[in-house]
């Protein structure tokens, strides 16, 4: 219910803006967030995803929203068309390399970081970028691979195995790879940015993009 009140709340703002694209900008970011929720509960404890479908569903879940409230910005700042699809671009680009650090956070971190216990995704059978790495590296038929698949599916019993899991993927390099493909989504969104004239507002932006790269929590 809080979640639909803020929902609520936001499309008051965007229609108290009474800018037409602004509110048609706001409702399909709507639409995209509540199709990548989707994606996430049908591809839910499977682990026989794609790089492709993870994109797909991460933009849907969190870089439609960053790439709508960029481009709303921009709208509402009367920019030129040229710059309000280059800072959409750089909002999708920042979003996407912000939910894969968030993914990575959810291994990489524990519960006095994040409030939660570290691989509370694979809990919940979602399989992140770090997951789809690691499980790319393990051989099919090892205990490894099996444990994996089970925790994934939801049919281990052991709570241990998760940590087992988790280890294994700290160990394995994915995080690191994880981290790279973030890197290179904020080194796309930067680019972007070339077209927009003022240096401060640049500067500010790339901060931005910086800080979703280093974060800790």
């Amino acid at each position: 219910m809080l979640g639909d009140y803020l929902f609520a709340q936001s499309e008051m703002l965007a229609a108290a803006t009474q800018h037409p694209r602004v509110v048609a900008v706001f409702a399909s970011t709507l639409a995209n967030i509540c199709d990548g929720q989707l994606r996430e509960m049908f591809d839910a404890h499977r682990i026989d995803q794609t790089r492709e479908d993870y994109e797909r569903r991460i933009y849907g879940k969190t870089a439609s929203l960053f790439a709508g409230a960029a481009e709303m910005g921009a709208v509402l700042g009367a920019a030129p068309e040229p710059h309000i699809q280059a800072l959409r671009a750089y909002g999708g680009d920042l979003g996407m390399a912000f939910q894969v650090v968030d993914d990575v956070l959810d291994l990489r971190e524990g519960t006095q970081k994040l409030g939660k216990p570290a691989g509370q995704d694979l809990r919940q059978g979602t399989v992140t970028l770090p997951t789809m790495l690691y499980a790319a590296g393990v051989a099919s038929g090892t205990p490894e691979a099996d444990r994996l698949h089970a925790v994934v599916a939801g049919d281990s019993e052991d709570g241990a195995d998760v940590g087992r899991v988790v280890t294994a993927i700290r160990a394995s390099g994915a995080l690191d790879a994880a981290t790279e493909a973030a890197e290179a989504f904020v080194t796309r969104a930067k680019s972007h940015l070339d077209v927009i004239p003022d240096a401060e507002t640049r500067d500010l932006l790339e901060e931005l993009a910086d800080f979703a790269l280093g974060r800790s929590s």
